[in-house]
């Protein structure tokens, strides 16, 4: 409509990401493709790098950086950083407060569909508080501006009835919260071993990992591994029956 695309190349890029969403091996992105906005970020990564990444956390980092102010740099001129009066941060400058409402969000989720609620006035002063260690000029308005970026700009929060949000798709929570575990966590060896008999942790576990160098990886790993290790040695002895 915009006359960025001609007709043809508008149906290579729409028949390639049908093909792509429909790829029986890439079950998770035909769940994802359900949600509009998701949807649109899927379709924008494709229009601009030609490919979405075949690694899951890569592709999740790629829709939270167009969330996070590039949409709507594009849309309406102005980025999440502009809005909160901080020109000179970049979407990755976000990360560790997103990380956080994240890992809040999905640790105490109740609902459903694993989706946490964020209240509003814990949502204020956490922005409160991250704008004002971040030495905003004025932390209060900040937190205003991206409380209203987040919901009625980028759709990262959506509100509900009451006087809560939840992320938009459980997964774009799930990714947040894997990556708090893994990146942002003073203690990722820690938390991880907390909350890998849950189930609900499995898929931000293996997210947050997959972000993570091969040294920082080796790191993680190796730690684990010491912290299990010694949890066995100070058990009582375990009489083990003989295999014959």
């Amino acid at each position: 409509a915009h006359g960025q695309l001609d007709a043809a190349h508008a149906k290579a890029i729409e028949e390639k990401l049908i093909r792509t969403i429909t790829d029986p091996q890439r079950a998770r992105l035909r769940g994802m493709a359900e949600n509009p906005l998701l949807l649109t970020m899927m379709a924008l990564i494709l229009y601009n790098q030609g490919e979405l990444p075949r690694d899951r956390p890569q592709l999740y980092e790629r829709i939270l950086d167009l969330l996070l102010g590039q949409w709507d740099k594009v849309r309406e001129g102005e980025s999440l950083a502009e809005a909160v009066k901080m020109p000179s941060w970049e979407s990755r400058d976000f990360l560790p407060l997103l990380d956080r409402l994240c890992y809040e969000a999905h640790r105490d989720a109740g609902s459903g569909d694993g989706r946490g609620q964020l209240s509003r006035a814990a949502l204020y002063l956490a922005l409160i508080d991250f704008f004002k260690a971040a030495r905003a000029p004025d932390p209060g308005h900040s937190a205003l501006c991206c409380l209203d970026y987040f919901e009625q700009r980028s759709g990262l929060l959506v509100a509900d009835s009451g006087d809560t949000y939840a992320f938009a798709h459980l997964t774009l929570q799930e990714h947040g919260a894997g990556r708090y575990l893994a990146v942002q966590s003073e203690e990722p060896a820690g938390l991880l071993l907390k909350h890998r008999a849950d189930d609900r942790w499995r898929e931000p576990i293996m997210l947050g990992t997959g972000l993570l160098r091969s040294g920082d990886l080796y790191t993680l790993l190796a730690d684990l591994i010491d912290r299990v290790a010694a949890n066995l040695v100070s058990l009582p002895d375990v009489v083990i029956p003989r295999v014959h």
